[in-house]
């Protein structure tokens, strides 16, 4: 299922109250993402993305996705109840349509050199423009199967368990994307976030079988992944610009 957001110039998969499943441009608008120059605390790294799109001349709708820093790997609750006050910002901003969020989102833990606190480090927001092809961002995907409440093979961190996540992570992006009409061929980023070395097995063992081949091969992070019990996500993008902003 997706959902159109007319004002902000998208497609969306309706997913959490915290993130969609991703988003995908309408015709004749494209995602331009924003890194910033050091993550900066929630409140400051908003007021720097409201400043950056007001000054475009876009109106708050034409954000479509926000990426997160945090200095600790929550326990379920935590992470629950994060969610629910950075929903109501969401929801301020106008983001949220029958209680779910509009805007894709990615978050992680940093292995090294972790915010002091809950930290914005990029967002992603649509603008006009005369390229046809489409631009999207996909949510980060965990190893939790769609409709599933437990991770695969929870606490464990062997090879064959590792493979079997990230196999379970590859087919939730190819799930979520399909009613938007992306294609893991039209990304141009492919961002894996775990702790563990996987990059050559997530490339060699679970895309090559299914016959995907990453354009510009497998962008790593070395990051924990957001909740207790859970190893990596994975999401992918194609951006009609990236820039570095100044933060």
């Amino acid at each position: 299922m997706s959902v159109e957001s007319n004002a902000g110039g998208y497609v969306y998969g309706p997913m959490r109250d915290f993130a969609s499943s991703g988003v995908k441009t309408l015709p004749g608008f494209g995602i331009e993402y924003a890194v910033l120059s050091k993550p900066l605390p929630l409140a400051d790294g908003f007021a720097v993305a409201r400043r950056t799109i007001e000054g475009l001349g876009r109106p708050l709708a034409a954000f479509c996705g926000f990426e997160l820093r945090m200095p600790t790997v929550l326990d379920r609750d935590g992470f629950l109840a994060f969610n629910k006050i950075y929903a109501s910002h969401l929801d301020s901003w106008g983001l949220l349509r029958d209680g779910l969020a509009m805007t894709m989102r990615t978050n992680v833990v940093p292995t090294t050199g972790a915010p002091a606190e809950i930290s914005l480090a990029a967002f992603s927001y649509t603008v006009p423009t005369s390229d046809p092809s489409p631009s999207f961002v996909m949510s980060g995907a965990p190893e939790i199967p769609m409709g599933a409440a437990a991770p695969v093979r929870r606490g464990e961190t062997s090879d064959d368990a590792l493979l079997e996540k990230t196999q379970c992570v590859v087919d939730t992006l190819l799930a979520r994307a399909q009613p938007l009409g992306i294609g893991w061929d039209d990304a141009t980023q492919v961002h894996l976030y775990a702790r563990h070395a996987l990059a050559l097995m997530v490339d060699r063992q679970v895309l090559a079988p299914r016959g995907i081949r990453p354009l510009n091969g497998i962008i790593c992070y070395d990051t924990a992944a957001p909740m207790v019990d859970l190893e990596l996500e994975i999401d992918i993008r194609r951006c009609l610009r990236q820039y570095v902003a100044a933060a």
